[in-house]
């Protein structure tokens, strides 16, 4: 039998002696490497911003909002438009097939409500002290509808907005994709050939939007946040009519 050999820790107050054979001493080694590999396997980054294209992160964004019944969220807008600026927010929700309803917190026309019907008829009801007016039927072209960049509020779902960033990249200069938050969070960021800079922020759990930031190249921005997000809720029968 081969003699034991002693061998003495640093650390005392763990173990007064380590007795061990030289084969015992190997495999001893052996997992000493294997757990040093398994270690640097484990804290080397993921390329994650590589493995996604911007291309497919819009695409499963669009999957993902067409996977969706509803949605309802509270949206905040800050828009410029040369010395003009335009602050604003609403409760906007929406329903398939087509169906919208946004109501306005702050800004222009507070405590208004605008829908849009099932047969793509506008409604609009005055808040405050015109509340007491019937509801009107508005023209889509009304230019009540429209904020600062003359943009209608049926253009407000995240349907139309994922959908006109995707048509945006086939004119970028460049494009980059970026993981923050611990991974919680895509930035896709849009480059033009004529200076803008389209930035979209992604929740990487449910692929919806909840920030965007627009610099064009002339001085105009825009600024929209989406919090206070709920997905499929149930809305009451006449909610989207009046």
């Amino acid at each position: 039998m081969k003699p034991v050999i002693p061998f003495r820790l640093a650390s005392r107050s763990a173990f007064r002696h380590f007795l061990v054979s030289p084969c015992r001493f190997t495999d001893w080694l052996l997992m000493l490497v294997a757990a040093a590999i398994l270690s640097t396997l484990c804290s080397r980054p993921l390329p994650a911003e590589e493995q996604v294209t911007p291309e497919a992160l819009l695409s499963k964004a669009i999957e993902s909002f067409q996977n969706l019944n509803s949605y309802q969220c509270r949206m905040v807008v800050h828009l410029t438009r040369g010395k003009e600026a335009q602050d604003s927010q609403y409760l906007f929700s929406y329903q398939k097939p087509r169906l919208m309803r946004m109501y306005v917190e702050k800004g222009r026309d507070r405590k208004s409500t605008v829908i849009l019907r099932e047969d793509g008829i506008i409604r609009g009801k005055p808040g405050g002290m015109l509340s007491v007016v019937p509801p009107l039927t508005l023209n889509p072209d009304d230019k009540r509808l429209r904020d600062l960049w003359d943009r209608r509020f049926y253009q407000a779902d995240w349907g139309t907005l994922l959908k006109e960033i995707q048509s945006s990249l086939k004119g970028c200069a460049s494009t980059k994709i970026e993981m923050l938050n611990s991974g919680k969070e895509y930035l896709l960021t849009l480059q033009g050939n004529n200076g803008d800079v389209d930035q979209v922020w992604f929740d990487h759990e449910n692929w919806s939007l909840f920030k965007r930031r627009i610099r064009l190249a002339n001085g105009d921005t825009l600024d929209a946040k989406w919090s206070d997000i709920k997905l499929n809720p149930k809305f009451p029968g006449k909610f989207f009519d009046f």
